[in-house]
């Protein structure tokens, strides 16, 4: 068997527009995946929005908030694909009544899998 020795004689001229056509279609893939990744990052960033302080009050004096942080947002957005977004919710209660005031942590975690 002979291999040629130079990658221009592996690609003949009559191939070349078949391997633009190849690169146009690709290119148009990636821009749509990199749309609907943007899409959903803006999705998330207003949902993380909405819960991101929240506040409860208890008829006894207790303060709960919430605090959520996407820890995979915004970074690695072009890795996001078929990968779990961790979500961690951290729960903070503080009880104010009586001689011993107490605090109460609670922490959870979920992911997502970010399928296109």
């Amino acid at each position: 068997m002979n291999f040629p020795h130079n990658s221009d004689h592996i690609i003949n001229e009559n191939s070349q527009p078949e391997i633009s056509q190849i690169l146009q279609t690709q290119n148009h893939y990636i821009h749509k995946l990199r749309t609907k990744l943007d899409q959903h990052d803006q999705e998330v960033e207003a949902l993380l929005a909405k819960v991101s302080n929240i506040e409860v009050k208890t008829t006894r004096d207790q303060k709960t908030s919430f605090k959520v942080e996407n820890l995979k947002l915004r970074e690695n957005i072009s890795k996001i694909k078929g990968k779990s977004s961790k979500t961690q919710v951290k729960a903070r209660t503080k009880d104010t009544q009586g001689s011993n005031p107490k605090e109460y942590t609670s922490t959870s975690s979920f992911s997502t899998t970010n399928n296109f």
